[in-house]
């Protein structure tokens, strides 16, 4: 199903679109009700790849049972922003 967002709606929900397009799933963004453009997956996703959209504190809180399971101590907060953020510099 095709969601339509203004151009304003889709700026603050652009990390969301994206996560939608990696499913196989379009966006219609329009401006003053006009369309405008399309945010849309590049390759054609398989109906049966299963894909889910990453739920980052999922994720996270596995990582961090994991690892107190394995002996070794949770990164704080402050080391997991330091680490997300390495690449970005």
């Amino acid at each position: 199903m095709e969601e339509e967002l203004s151009a304003a709606e889709a700026a603050m929900q652009f990390g969301r679109l994206i996560d939608r397009a990696r499913r196989g799933e379009e966006t219609l963004i329009t401006d003053h009700g006009r369309p405008v453009a399309r945010v849309s997956p590049v390759d054609p996703v398989p109906v049966d790849a299963g894909n889910k959209s990453t739920n980052w504190d999922e994720l996270w809180h596995r990582m961090r049972e994991r690892a107190r399971t394995e002996g070794v101590a949770p990164f704080t907060e402050e080391e997991r922003k330091s680490l997300r953020d390495e690449g970005r510099r």
